[in-house]
């Protein structure tokens, strides 16, 4: 088990296990998903910047939870989806899956425009 140093408000070092931080770096994602705000930049960012700490099978969950948000469309809006695009390339997801996954995001985006409109 790998230890992680994170520093609190207090600056006192605390110790943590890089399985703990793997799993709230998870459930940050999930809090962040379909959020219209900065969470999503933010949370991708610490992905990024540990992405060495998750397992292959976590990657793989990562990718999955984008594609069934984007599906059902709760990935946020275009400026998150380009956030969650960035993990869908670090996880080397082919460009034709992305390049589907955009077009479903664009179709979203126009028919939410289009719901705006109307009323």
């Amino acid at each position: 088990m790998n230890e992680l140093k994170i520093e609190n408000a207090t600056h006192k070092k605390i110790m943590t296990t890089t399985e703990d931080y793997a799993d709230v770096l998870y459930f940050a994602f999930r809090h962040a998903m379909g959020r219209k705000t900065f969470a999503p930049e933010l949370v991708v960012k610490s992905i990024i910047k540990n992405w060495a700490i998750f397992e292959k099978f976590e990657r793989d969950v990562f990718v999955a939870e984008i594609q069934r948000e984007v599906v059902c469309g709760g990935y946020g809006s275009i400026a998150q989806w380009l956030q969650w695009k960035k993990i869908l390339r670090l996880a080397k997801v082919d460009d034709e899956t992305v390049e589907v996954l955009q077009i479903k995001v664009l179709i979203n985006e126009r028919r939410k425009a289009n719901e705006n409109t109307a009323h």
